[in-house]
């Protein structure tokens, strides 16, 4: 069997050389972004659920002092809050944890050590390409049709095209144990990423999500891990990625998205803004102000 298996990932290797998307192995573009995208922990109920739901509700109630709205939240039994990237649920199963983005990777480690599983772990890459040299979606998707079982087995793909022009390609399905997905990051968040950004995604479930535990819990995950899981996870089905596996320096993080307060001031001075300076010159400033109940707020 192991034998096999080699023969098939050589098949795979030699018609990544070829294919579409051949070319992406020796364009090494520059990755912006790099990192632990997601995780779902959970705790079986004693000492360590209320270790793990307290640890989540400090960070809950962080994101609520950051300026995001706190809100009930629940899932499969579970009861709990979210705010921001975090959210948190109990039940008569234990505790349950959810946190996504750069607050994934700030903490991980944490996470692992509070928790008895962890049933979800997603790496993601974001690399630029400025000069739109790749189309991932599309030339994933003719490799995949032009591969065919032999190269991908019984793995299944989708392509899905927006009609904002970002457009996402898929290999594997959400209820496999890895689940690959790529698209234009830079339409998909214009507001953080520039034009050119393609993003790789690989969710981790079942054994491959507690494999990252147990790997994230021994310290034993490289700074470049996050690079080589995805690339490994692509190399899987035969599709190469168009950045290197190793880097001597990490990319810079984007940093923390704006809160919800941000986005509500944005949209007060971009839409709100406009018409109460028109208000105002055609005299109804009075008539405006109560209308925006401004009076009573500053009191």
């Amino acid at each position: 069997m192991a034998h096999k298996a080699g023969w098939r990932q050589e098949k795979r290797d030699d018609f990544a050389k070829s294919s579409a998307s051949g070319h992406y192995r020796a364009l090494e573009l520059a990755v912006i972004d790099e990192r632990i995208d997601w995780i779902s922990a959970s705790a079986r109920p004693g000492t360590r659920s209320l270790g793990l739901e307290g640890f989540a509700r400090r960070l809950v109630a962080d994101e609520s002092a950051f300026g995001n709205k706190m809100e009930g939240w629940g899932t499969s039994g579970f009861v709990g809050q979210t705010s921001g990237s975090w959210r948190w649920g109990t039940g008569p199963q234990g505790t349950i944890v959810q946190v996504g983005g750069e607050q994934a990777q700030l903490w991980a480690l944490a996470l692992a050590d509070l928790a008895d599983h962890m049933s979800r772990v997603d790496y993601c890459v974001t690399a630029l390409d400025p000069c739109g040299t790749i189309h991932p979606d599309e030339e994933y998707w003719r490799d995949w049709i032009a591969g065919g079982g032999a190269m991908h087995g019984r793995t299944q793909a989708e392509r899905r095209q927006k009609d904002d022009g970002g457009a996402v390609f898929y290999a594997g399905s959400r209820a496999s144990a890895i689940y690959r997905r790529c698209y234009d990051k830079g339409k998909e968040a214009p507001d953080r990423y520039p034009a050119g950004a393609w993003r790789w995604e690989v969710e981790l479930k079942s054994y491959a999500s507690e494999r990252e535990h147990a790997r994230i819990t021994s310290g034993q995950t490289h700074k470049n891990h996050p690079r080589r899981m995805v690339a490994a996870s692509f190399a899987a089905v035969g599709l190469g990625v168009p950045f290197a596996t190793e880097s001597s320096s990490m990319p810079k993080s984007p940093g923390r998205p704006p809160s919800d307060a941000d986005r509500s001031l944005d949209w007060l001075t971009l839409s709100v803004g406009p018409t109460v300076a028109w208000l105002r010159s055609i005299g109804r400033l009075d008539s405006t102000l109560a209308a925006l109940r401004l009076p009573e707020l500053i009191q």
